[in-house]
This record gives structure tokens, sequence and C-alpha cells, in this order.
């Protein structure tokens, strides 16, 4: 009787085992960024990483990309990703639109320095659906390079 109890306790510790173990499949499976969120991935990027940024939808691709300032061919890639998918760009800015700001990122230890563009996209009524920013670094006196990171959260 003893060896019956202790094999019906090992195979309900086997049975628990295998039940955790579909649990975190289960969550993996759960946790893969939706197809619009990784169609915003530039083919030409690298150190690509995509996250959920909390239990709301929200998720954040981010990637590096060679391009010289300014990087046409990505702003071209996102716009057109955006635009088929029915997002617009919102309109702010003095003119009418985004632009490049350059500021100090007060951050950092070392002094820094942030090239950056951010755009919103909304749907038509107004929703704002992602958040574009895309961004190149320098130190102290040093010239930007051509090494641009590119950040979208998309709601």
């Amino acid at each position: 009787m003893r060896r019956f109890s202790i094999f019906i306790l090992l195979i309900t510790v086997a049975l628990l085992g295998c039940s955790e173990k579909a649990a975190e499949d289960s969550k993996k499976k759960e946790k893969a960024p939706p197809a619009e969120v990784l169609a915003l991935v530039y083919p030409e990027a690298y150190n690509v990483s995509a996250k959920e940024l909390s239990y709301t939808g929200t998720w954040q691709v981010v990637y590096d990309v060679d391009a010289p300032y300014p990087p046409m061919k990505l702003l071209e890639f996102l716009r057109s990703k955006m635009r088929d998918d029915g997002y617009f760009p919102d309109k702010l800015g003095e003119k009418g639109y985004w632009s490049w700001v350059e500021h100090l990122d007060t951050s950092k230890d070392e002094e820094t320095y942030v090239r950056q563009y951010m755009a919103p996209w909304s749907t038509l009524s107004g929703d704002e659906v992602a958040l574009v920013s895309l961004q190149y670094t320098r130190l102290g006196t040093k010239e930007f390079g051509s090494t641009l990171k590119c950040y979208v959260i998309f709601r």
C-alpha cells in the first residue's frame, strides 16, 4: 500500500509539472507581438527587440538602423506602413508636422546629445495608436554617427 501511495504521489507531481510547463508555453505564445507591430520593423534593422509594456496591449519595438541623417528611407517605410493600416500623423508643431530637435540627455553620466524625431499616429477618430521616436546620439563634441535607434510604441 505504501508503494502504491508513493506511486500515486509521483504521478500527481509529474502531471502538475506537465500542466505548469503547458501553462508557461501558453504564456510565451500570448506574449508574441501582434503582426501589425512586427510589420513596423525596418527590413535592414538589427538588435530588434519587442516587449509588452503593460497588460493593456501596449507594445514597444526597438531596433537599430544604419542610416545617415536624415533617414528618409526609414521614414518613408514607417509612413507607408502606418498609412496602409489607416493611421495618420498628428499635425503638431509650428509648421504642422513634427521635426527634428537636438537636446542634452541629462539622464546620462557622460555628456550625451540626442537628435530626435517624434511623431504620434492616430486613427481618423483621433485615437492615438502609435508613437514613433527616432534618435541619433553623440558624446560630447563628437559628431553624430549614422546609427539610428528607432522606438515604436504601439497601443
